[in-house]
């Protein structure tokens, strides 16, 4: 008696993974890297974080380094 089978693909359709380090001058930089079929969603994907962490991180003053704070303007 053949049994039926299904067969399921789960696709992570854009995963992006984020390393993101400090510099000893407490001053950031990231690397992003992203999965995914379809290039055009994952430039967007891309460029979306990247603009995320820019904005999150371009600017930051540490006190403790003595670090003036930067404009992206």
């Amino acid at each position: 008696m053949p049994e039926n089978v299904e067969y399921h693909k789960w696709l992570k359709d854009d995963t992006i993974k984020v390393k993101l380090e400090r510099g000893q001058k407490g001053t950031y930089a990231w690397e992003l890297t992203c999965e995914g079929e379809d290039v055009d969603k994952v430039l967007a994907r891309l460029k979306e974080a990247d603009d995320l962490l820019r904005e999150q991180y371009s600017s930051i003053t540490l006190a403790t380094s003595g670090a003036k704070e930067e404009s992206n303007g």
